[in-house]
């Protein structure tokens, strides 16, 4: 009766792992894919030709954040707008027999030394609010500005967003949440 036990618990966690191992590959692979993309265009219509670190950015706009390298092994970062498939679909309806453009998504680069570091993004932030703990600090792009995002709970408990230029450090905006 052991051994039956102990065999059919072991079937059981065999087949959770499987499963979920299943289902975050499912729900990876758009995420990925949509990755994949915004690096194709990033290598081929920017000076990025080694790749170091993505990231993702989601305001109005989605954005992918490639950090890397240019031809002069400068370090670069370059901002892909991600451009959903439903943007594409409604604006080819709309286009006449004669025309098949499709929305291009945004491009920005930078290099990193034409602006602030996370590190000074950090002591900006530091001097400026009432941290209490940085969760995140990410690049993103607000309209066509460059930004940093800063995600950090405040002494007063709330979860706060607070966005700076990435050239400068210049205040742009900033949000709070009261935590639940």
């Amino acid at each position: 009766m052991k051994a039956w036990i102990v065999s059919t618990s072991i079937m059981i966690i065999a087949a959770i792992v499987g499963f979920s191992y299943i289902m975050l590959s499912t729900i990876a692979e758009p995420l990925n894919e949509r990755k994949g993309i915004a690096l194709e265009i990033a290598m081929s219509d920017s000076e990025l030709v080694d790749l170091k670190y993505v990231d993702f950015f989601h305001g109005r706009r989605s954005f992918q954040v490639f950090e890397g390298y240019n031809n002069d092994g400068e370090e670069i970062y370059v901002w892909i707008e991600e451009i959903e498939e439903e943007q594409n679909d409604e604006q080819s309806e709309n286009l006449n027999e004669d025309a098949e453009e499709m929305v291009e998504p945004q491009i920005i680069s930078r290099l990193k030394s034409e602006g602030i570091t996370k590190e000074e993004v950090r002591s900006i932030s530091h001097s400026r609010l009432n941290i209490e703990k940085i969760i995140n600090i990410r690049l993103g792009i607000l309209g066509n500005t460059p930004i940093y995002e800063v995600v950090y709970i405040d002494n007063s408990n709330r979860y706060s967003f607070y966005y700076v230029t990435f050239e400068n450090g210049t205040y742009v905006r900033q949000y709070q949440f009261q935590q639940s």
